[in-house]
């Protein structure tokens, strides 16, 4: 877990930034979920792009952009 972004306390759920879960890139970051008694862990983002997510201020949703380090040709 690199970043906690958001925890919802009335669902019992944490949303976070995590890394190693890409195999060709041990640094790239995926947004997940998961219950805050470690239960039902999910990728948000579920492909193998870098994710910067940033949380609105009303935590109704997040910002999130999404890059590869695979140079175009």
């Amino acid at each position: 877990m690199r970043e906690i972004l958001h925890v919802d306390e009335g669902r019992r759920l944490v949303y976070f930034v995590a890394s190693g879960l890409v195999a060709t890139d041990p640094y790239r970051r995926t947004v997940c979920r998961a219950g805050l008694d470690g239960t039902g862990f999910i990728r948000v983002t579920d492909d193998d792009l870098d994710h910067v997510a940033t949380v609105a201020p009303g935590m109704d949703y997040f910002i999130d952009s999404a890059y590869t380090s695979t140079p175009r040709r």
